[in-house]
């Protein structure tokens, strides 16, 4: 698996992960034109993201995914919650796919396990992704307030993991 951050911090947060042809984002917080750019100059087109999975509803985190969504036909994944939250990103143009923490989903090759996080957003999530051929997990959660049980649970076994915790909640 390739695991690459095109960005995160405060300014916008993306990371692709890509198995065997299936390329999926978690997050999309840059413009959709930066986000082209920084897809290509790690040399992937944005038309071959198979799906991106929004993790909540704060702008780092969304910012480019209607337009990138519209634009290239991809389908966003995200939990109810967060598409109501985030609906003046939608025109009702896009593909959504919502999800529930808890309970897995796959796109492509992938298998994304979402789970409750600590975090001032609706229904934050984080992820772990798992290669559904060759078990290789990443553990992805960005602005982790606290690691509860459910966040270690969620993370452990994991062969890769991608942390931001700049969210505290004093």
């Amino acid at each position: 698996m390739r695991i690459t951050i095109l960005g995160s911090g405060s300014k916008g947060n993306a990371i692709l992960l890509e198995t065997r042809g299936t390329r999926i984002l978690v997050d999309a917080g840059f413009s959709a034109r930066d986000m082209e750019r920084r897809l290509r100059r790690v040399g992937v087109g944005p038309e071959e993201i198979l799906g991106i999975v929004i993790t909540h509803d704060h702008s780092d985190h969304t910012r480019g995914m209607g337009v990138f969504a519209r634009r290239f036909g991809t389908p966003l994944y995200l939990t109810d919650a967060t598409r109501v939250a985030c609906k003046a990103l939608l025109k009702g143009a896009e593909e959504t796919r919502t999800y529930r923490a808890g309970f897995p989903f796959s796109i492509g090759n992938l298998i994304v396990e979402p789970f409750l996080t600590v975090h001032d957003a609706t229904d934050p999530v984080a992820v772990a992704v798992r290669d559904n051929d060759t078990g290789f997990k990443v553990g992805v959660a960005t602005d982790l307030g606290r690691p509860t049980a459910q966040v270690r649970h969620a993370l452990s076994g994991s062969d890769f993991l991608v942390l931001e915790a700049n969210h505290d909640e004093a």
